[in-house]
């Protein structure tokens, strides 16, 4: 397994309050072309090989040259409360590095890939780094997640997911009718 169930947050956690609270906001584009905040990552002395070795293998799939992939990121104190990732690490009992709300139309995908973390090595100075996915949105017929070789169909509201390894290459679609949601949280355990 990539990733272990280890619970639901909704005691705790209103989804359906924090997806209403970004419902109607633009949130940060990202697409083929602009898949990273920073375009000047692909020449990051650290990173940009990895980058490009994402991008590269989007090209030779054709994502580059159709509108196939785009998605919304949301982040706290930009877009939603701060408290919504407080009450999250203190019940995973972990202190937060990066978290966001990645959010996709009908029709819409997030190719093969991992996620970069640019402060990475900071992370690791605080101790052991750790990803989980909250389910927030209800479950939708068509929207779908992939980490590794796990597929996630149809998860109910609120379920919580702790990755095996916080970098996994991973996926998503949206070839649903609804938009779709997912809550990412990058922390470090604490001792």
């Amino acid at each position: 397994m990539n990733a272990t169930y280890i619970g639901n947050c909704k005691e705790y956690f209103d989804c359906e309050k924090l997806i209403d609270s970004i419902k109607n906001q633009k949130g940060a584009l990202r697409n083929s072309k602009t898949p990273y905040i920073n375009p000047t990552l692909f020449e990051h002395p650290i990173y940009g090989k990895n980058i490009q070795e994402i991008a590269s293998s989007w090209e030779r799939a054709g994502y580059l040259e159709n509108d196939s992939v785009e998605y919304f990121n949301f982040y706290p104190n930009q877009h939603f409360d701060q408290s919504f990732v407080d009450s999250l690490a203190k019940q995973l009992d972990a202190v937060p590095c990066n978290s966001w709300i990645s959010s996709m139309k009908p029709g819409k995908c997030v190719p093969w890939h991992w996620d970069i973390e640019l402060r990475e090595e900071d992370y690791k100075k605080l101790g052991n780094i750790v990803r989980y996915t909250i389910f927030i949105d209800t479950p939708q017929i068509g929207q779908i997640f992939v980490l590794n070789n796990e597929s996630f169909h149809m998860i109910e509201q609120g379920s919580v997911y702790k990755w095996r390894n916080w970098k996994e290459w991973h996926l998503g679609f949206n070839c649903g009718l609804e938009q779709k949601y997912l809550f990412h949280f990058i922390g470090v355990e604490k001792c």
